[in-house]
């Protein structure tokens, strides 16, 4: 069975002509004990994308859509030897410079956990106009794709990974374009970052990057498991190489995962608990609470 997965991710950088999100789309195939990817491309906007989709959605075939709106912010506001508190006035001071006025028009949360003397935060933020035009685009998407046999599915922050009881964990994905970095929190994901390459991946590149991520997280922030995914899109004589060079920075203890570990479940229920709350904000009726 094909498996077509349409992922909505915040442009946070965009310009005034473009949309406020970005598109990308996943085509897997399911097979009886692994889920294989074939493909995956950026494409520009809905009209592009509703025609790839057709054309790859032909027999048996299932959309996913996936709203991927979780920030990870420690990566680009970490300063060596700085206490985390001056940390986080330090994130609060660069969100302003990149988002004037982000309390008008952002919501934020963070939490702090303390466990051994140690004061993790994670902050997410949410841009309330940016949901209001995903709400739309969202709706015409499940309205207007014409795919056969199986339903549409909305997953909001849907990644959950399993065999992982308690603890945080730090999942490292090379791809042929960026190194994504994902934290887990009991199962579920709290914060993701990327960081992007220049130009064409060469180990010596995915080593700089590897040494960026050690340098940010894991010199700050303690991890119970450090784990290492390979989907597929890095070429896969590189696989063992990049392995090397992360058990180099990371230790030995490093953990190779694999698909079958992660979960995706859709979550439409807390997708329109979401939009009605973001319709009240919109009308200036109350300010949202997020959980």
């Amino acid at each position: 069975m094909k498996q077509l997965v349409l992922w909505i991710i915040e442009n946070q950088h965009q310009e005034s002509n473009k949309r406020p999100f970005g598109l990308e789309i996943s085509i897997l195939e399911k097979g009886v004990k692994k889920t294989r990817l074939i493909d995956q491309f950026v494409v520009d906007d809905f009209l592009v994308a509703q025609r790839r989709i057709k054309e790859n959605g032909s027999g048996k075939s299932k959309l996913t859509v996936v709203c991927d709106m979780v920030h990870w912010f420690q990566e680009m506001t970490m300063i060596p030897d700085l206490p985390l508190k001056q940390q986080y006035a330090h994130l609060e001071l660069e969100l302003e410079k990149l988002f004037p006025n982000y309390q008008e028009d952002f919501c934020f949360h963070h939490e702090k956990i303390k466990k051994k003397e140690r004061v993790y935060f994670i902050t997410s933020f949410v841009n309330i106009k940016f949901f209001n035009s995903l709400a739309s685009f969202l709706k015409k998407v499940l309205e207007d794709l014409d795919l056969p046999h199986q339903g549409g599915e909305v997953m909001i922050n849907p990644w959950q990974i399993r065999r992982i009881e308690k603890g945080n964990s730090l999942v490292i994905i090379p791809r042929s374009r960026n190194i994504q970095v994902q934290v887990f929190n009991q199962k579920h994901l709290t914060g993701f970052f990327q960081t992007l390459i220049d130009g064409k991946l060469t180990l010596e590149k995915a080593k700089l990057a590897l040494m960026r991520i050690n340098h940010g997280l894991l010199n700050q922030f303690a991890f119970d498991h450090i784990m290492l995914y390979f989907d597929q899109t890095m070429p896969k004589e590189w696989e063992k190489q990049f392995l090397d060079v992360a058990k180099s920075l990371f230790g030995s203890k490093i953990i190779e995962i694999h698909e079958s570990w992660f979960l995706k479940k859709p979550n439409l229920a807390c997708f329109r608990s979401l939009i009605r709350e973001l319709e009240a904000v919109i009308k200036g009726e109350k300010r949202a609470d997020w959980k």
